[in-house]
């Protein structure tokens, strides 16, 4: 989230202050859904068995914590 001075806060109206809100939050929520996924992740040679450096999440693990958020936001 950025930091924002209080003054500019009580010069925005009630609306510029809601969309900001959103701004922040649901980027805060994409960041923690990233770190998830990048818990999932692990290294291609262990899963295939080669080398390589890039890592591999399972789509059923992403699937799982995109819904897991999907039903908190619904709450």
């Amino acid at each position: 989230m950025t930091e924002i001075s209080e003054t500019k806060i009580k010069k925005m109206t009630k609306e510029q202050n809601y969309l900001r809100g959103y701004k922040d939050g649901k980027s805060d929520v994409l960041n923690k859904i990233r770190a998830e996924i990048i818990e999932y992740a692990i290294p291609d040679f262990e899963y295939h068995g080669c080398g390589g450096s890039q890592k591999i999440v399972e789509l059923e693990d992403v699937l799982q914590i995109i819904d897991k958020y999907k039903a908190e936001s619904e709450e």
